[in-house]
């Protein structure tokens, strides 16, 4: 059983989906889709073209059956407003509503509520310490990024796997695949750090806004910089300039070590 979050955008025909296996837990899940459009003096701006908008769908694919996908719900968006679009909940086995969520900054945070019967076995940030917002939390935490930005440094391939190996054996659950060594390749563990096209960006943690956030029921932790998400582990591409930021999640173990989890 599969869960993803499939978005299309027209002008322009994009679809792009988005798998969430990993992210599925048995028991209740909260599903959701955040979205937003600049604004400028009040009212939405227009670099959009008459008409221009984004829909949202998220459905349930089960196994390897990529024609059978169950609409839970359809959300369109775009600078005039949004809209459900009603559709029987294949989550749920329900018709039902998702909430909606509107932010003064006109950010708008879509959640589906649903009881999944999951497949996966349960995740090992489940068992996890509760993560509390204190200093001395960042500070481990952001020497755990700083662990993962020296072996790529260095180039040490084989601690960098140690660092990557609980969310690798995870991504091999979630996408059955057959071992811990099939999911560093799902991750393209270390791939970065030996393209040559790439140079690792210094280690730096004075970014304006940057933070300890956490979610998941208080078990998962990340450092953040403002509200973009972006983290202190990222690779440059000086000829095309671009960046390619490293995204992690941390459980806390019982012996109040951080373990990379996604």
């Amino acid at each position: 059983m599969i869960f993803l979050f499939i978005l299309i955008i027209k002008k322009g025909e994009l679809t792009v989906e988005v798998p969430a296996p990993d992210k599925i837990i048995d028991g209740s899940n909260t599903l959701s889709i955040s979205t937003g459009f600049p604004k400028d003096g009040g009212k939405v701006s227009s670099p959009y073209q008459e008409g221009a908008y984004a829909s949202a769908t998220l459905f349930r694919q089960d196994g390897d059956d990529s024609k059978q996908k169950l609409s839970s719900a359809i959300i369109k968006f775009g600078p005039d407003g949004i809209e459900f679009v009603e559709t029987e909940n294949h989550l749920n086995n329900k018709k039902s509503t998702p909430d909606l969520v509107m932010s003064k900054g006109g950010k708008v945070l879509i959640n589906e509520s649903v009881e999944i019967k999951s497949p996966f076995p349960q995740w090992a940030w489940q068992d996890g310490k509760n993560i509390e917002n204190t200093r001395e939390n960042y500070d481990s935490l952001i020497e755990a990024y700083r662990d993962i930005h020296s072996a790529m440094e260095s180039k040490d391939v084989e601690k960098l796997f140690q660092l990557y190996s609980q969310r690798a054996i995870e991504t091999a659950a979630a996408y059955s695949l057959d071992d811990e060594k099939q999911g560093h390749e799902k991750l393209s563990t270390g791939k970065d750090m030996v393209n040559s096209a790439l140079d690792l960006y210094p280690f730096r943690t004075d970014y304006k806004g940057i933070r300890l956030n956490i979610f998941g029921d208080g078990r998962l932790a990340r450092i953040v910089v403002d509200d973009r998400r972006n983290q202190p582990v990222l690779f440059t591409e000086p000829k095309a300039r671009l960046y390619h930021f490293h995204k992690f999640m941390f459980y806390l173990n019982k012996e109040n070590n951080w373990v990379m989890i996604r």
